[in-house]
């Protein structure tokens, strides 16, 4: 669904999403989404598809 945001609103949505998580935390994403700039929000790439937050 985040596709079809600007990304404005994109950086919002993974900002809360990033301070709903606990550290180390897990965010899974669609196969046709990815977190372009992820190490602006403190994720790391776990693998293609998910996202952990930093601890």
């Amino acid at each position: 669904v985040v596709i079809y945001f600007t990304q404005e609103v994109k950086d919002k949505i993974y900002g809360k999403l990033y301070e709903a998580l606990k550290p180390g935390g897990i965010l899974f994403v669609g196969a046709t989404e990815s977190i372009i700039n992820f190490r602006d929000f403190g994720f790391e790439k776990a693998s293609a598809f998910i996202y952990r937050k930093k601890t």
